[in-house]
């Protein structure tokens, strides 16, 4: 599976507008490698269209508009968001079953 969040200096940060994501491989359970991708010259929903070419599966973003989150499930990416900080640790504890995933929506009413 590969996990992406929006990124910028270590932490999680919105979506739409992220210029950057951090993916991370993963199997058995454990970060194998990750990468700094920008985002393709994509804002809002083009964006998941280039994460899904980048293989991403899973999405972990601090807030995301109905919109953002009705692409991602068309394109067939599990997305979860919370209150997120650093990166890797929001990786790390949501592999150990330790972060407290939601599935609302909040935040940006992009419709575009």
């Amino acid at each position: 599976m590969k996990i992406a969040v929006p990124y910028m200096d270590g932490k999680v940060t919105p979506f739409g507008r992220s210029d950057y994501f951090k993916l991370y491989d993963i199997e058995n359970g454990k970060i194998v490698s990750t990468a700094v991708i920008d985002n393709g010259g994509y804002e809002h929903t083009g964006l998941i269209t280039h994460l899904k070419n980048n293989g991403v599966t899973i999405t972990l973003v601090g807030n995301i508009g109905q919109h953002g989150a009705d692409a991602f499930a068309a394109a067939g990416i599990e997305l979860y968001t919370s209150n997120f900080d650093d990166a890797d640790t929001v990786v790390s504890k949501y592999l150990d079953g330790a972060l407290e995933l939601k599935k609302e929506i909040r935040g940006c009413s992009f419709a575009g």
